[in-house]
């Protein structure tokens, strides 16, 4: 099963490059009222649909538009929330209220699971009563949740950019008939204390409430505890990632080098020679087969070389399973910029379009062109600085996104 994804406020896409990592999710629908954050989705993703407004964003407008979602996920403003800001909550009037967009969107399309992130000032502002505010909205809505705080530092950025992340699905009692009410439930429960960390204490939900009210064991599904216990989801280890921050080149903001496909071509080479001189077997035409096989996996793969380019190797690599080959953290992928030369793109076409023993001459030039290929220069104009340097500002890191992504997959197997 994979995840259709609505992803609210939007941004430059940092949710959804997280949690389509994983494989398991798709971004169906965006929703983004900036011009520029809008270019660099419409540019990323060029099929997916992007809404502008919030307030005017509804399900059944996304159901006449044949989109059915079954995950949100939003960074809703933290304007009004954050210290650096006037601080003056999330009530009706201010931006940071947009929150109630969120909510009703979820009441709305009742999705297997919402993500909604912010600055951390969320947990205390008014003595604890903004983050209240949220449990009590999605409590009404029947939806348990559960939250943690984590900084980008923890999974080795060179930042600390603390936020807490926030995971809601429909309640265990929602599910078998039961009520809820979230003045009942929340009512008299203490206000989530000050501060600007959370433990593993403080993921809770409505749900577990309840459970221990009436007697029950703890709840089925703390997925920001199990993730942040097992690291090895995404590989990592706490506190210092190696490799895990390599993504400028991935998405194409840093252009430089050769394309990484070159280093599996170069490891096909590599590969066979070996095996000829050990075998005496393998022939300049099993080795030409491969590179076939490669080359078209690249053409049938492109529309995910740069919002998944870890799949894409993989992809990539599962056509030559004998040969090891690690994943290229510091390269970029000629995969995503196939649709940006006409004249690559129809030698492509071209190339497709022909069985193994045609393509031959087809296929040399292939080759000879990605091995030409080069990037030496900067993307993006200059005058786009201050709209680049506020979108890396707003925006999520993907890698937290990607972690829970992981983890919801591995809950729901």
């Amino acid at each position: 099963m994979t995840y259709k994804v609505l992803d609210l406020f939007s941004g430059i896409g940092g949710f959804s490059i997280g949690l389509e990592r994983t494989g398991g999710f798709e971004t169906v629908a965006f929703c983004e009222i900036e011009k520029f954050p809008q270019k660099v989705l419409a540019k990323h993703w060029p099929k997916v649909p992007i809404y502008e407004d919030v307030k005017e964003l509804t399900y059944e407008r996304l159901k006449s538009d044949g989109i059915f979602p079954n995950v949100i996920t939003g960074g809703f403003p933290c304007t009004d929330i954050s210290v650096a800001g006037k601080q003056a909550g999330i009530g009706e009037g201010t931006r940071s209220g947009l929150w109630s967009e969120c909510a009703r969107l979820v009441g709305e399309i009742r999705p297997d699971y919402a993500i909604f992130e912010n600055v951390t000032a969320l947990l205390s502002g008014d003595n604890g009563r903004w983050f209240q505010r949220v449990l009590f909205d999605l409590s009404a809505l029947g939806y348990d949740a559960e939250w943690h705080c984590i900084p980008a530092s923890e999974l080795g950025a060179h930042h600390h950019r603390d936020r807490v992340w926030i995971i809601a699905y429909p309640s265990l009692m929602q599910c078998h008939g039961g009520n809820d009410n979230a003045g009942e439930l929340l009512e008299g429960r203490e206000v989530p204390e000050p501060g600007n960390s959370c433990g593993e204490k403080d993921v809770a939900d409505a749900e577990r409430q309840r459970q221990r009210q009436q007697g029950q064991g703890e709840h089925v599904k703390p997925l920001l505890a199990a993730a942040l216990k097992d690291w090895k989801a995404i590989d990592a280890e706490p506190g210092c990632i190696s490799g895990i921050w390599s993504t400028e080149s991935e998405l194409g903001r840093v252009a430089n080098g050769i394309p990484a496909e070159m280093e599996l071509f170069g490891g096909i080479g590599e590969t066979y020679r070996m095996a000829t001189e050990t075998e005496g077997e393998i022939t300049e035409s099993a080795r030409c087969l491969a590179e076939w096989e490669v080359l078209r996996k690249m053409w049938e793969n492109r529309d995910i070389a740069e919002a998944s380019p870890k799949i894409y190797f993989e992809r990539l690599h599962d056509c030559v399973p004998e040969m090891s080959c690690q994943y290229p953290q510091g390269g970029w992928f000629l995969g995503a910029w196939i649709e940006n030369d006409k004249g690559l793109r129809d030698l492509w076409e071209s190339f497709y379009s022909e069985p193994f023993q045609e393509a031959q001459n087809l296929q040399q030039k292939l080759l000879e062109r990605i091995r030409e290929n080069k990037r030496t220069k900067k993307v993006g104009p200059a005058k786009d600085r201050s709209h680049r340097l506020k979108s890396l500002g707003n925006a999520v890191v993907p890698q937290i996104p990607e972690l829970i992504g992981r983890a919801i997959l591995e809950a729901e197997q």
